[in-house]
């Protein structure tokens, strides 16, 4: 297998952002750069079969492109990261939202650590990965089994990426560790990778991610737990 498209066809919403401050309301001015909310009934995937707990904010790559002539690896990066980081504040300070100024200062710090090329994670040289698909694993096996899976031999030869579904990269790493089990040498994909612009940032139906295009690189990947009905919606 030369490469593999990463399509995942999930759509998601989020709740409407509000300021819970007593003040008026004034525009922090990133809102151009977000798409439009989903309805909740649309929070859905068909491959993982779960309604999302948590609202993904997707972002407008074209409009980040002209103004910031970002890579579309770095859009992507950008929409992963400041979703991971919003999610984190939020569960820090036990809040449902933002106020505009500080969810403008959340963008403006992970577009900086985009532009200086930080990444969610390490991208490694070779062009071979694994790829485990948490929900099909879990169509078959155990939680509690899925620490001594990971340890072996396959997963330690080659890098491997774990893709939920049904998660946000937040959300996912936060239930690995709930459930003890050992995710740093990982690479985590969650939900809040795809996005609605192709590797040309044009419009596409539905949300994709291009895992070629996301690397930069030929790759070879080895799946598991990926079976035709996942191949053919999302893969």
């Amino acid at each position: 297998m030369n490469f593999l498209v990463l399509i995942l066809a999930i759509s998601c919403s989020r709740a409407p952002l509000k300021d819970n401050s007593t003040s008026p309301f004034y525009s922090s001015g990133i809102e151009q750069f977000f798409l439009p909310e989903l309805p909740n009934w649309a929070n859905f995937s068909v491959s993982g079969k779960c309604f999302r707990s948590l609202p993904i904010q997707y972002l407008d790559f074209r409009k980040l492109k002209l103004s910031y002539d970002l890579t579309y690896s770095q859009l992507v990066d950008l929409q992963i990261l400041f979703n991971q980081k919003k999610s984190e504040k939020l569960s820090e300070a036990e809040e449902k939202f933002l106020k505009p100024v500080e969810e403008m200062a959340l963008f403006s710090e992970m577009l900086e650590q985009v532009k200086s090329n930080l990444r969610p994670f390490k991208v490694y040289e070779t062009h071979k990965y694994n790829l485990l698909w948490l929900e099909g694993y879990l169509e078959q096996k155990s939680v509690k089994d899925l620490s001594d899976y990971l340890d072996q031999e396959d997963f330690s030869q080659d890098p491997t990426i774990i893709y939920s579904s049904c998660k946000s990269r937040w959300e996912l790493e936060k239930w690995l560790s709930d459930n003890n089990i050992e995710f740093e040498s990982f690479s985590l994909i969650g939900a809040d990778s795809l996005v609605a612009f192709n590797f040309e940032i044009k419009n596409i139906p539905g949300l994709k991610l291009d895992l070629k295009s996301y690397l930069g690189k030929e790759i070879e990947l080895k799946t598991f737990y990926l079976d035709k009905k996942m191949s053919e919606l999302e893969f």
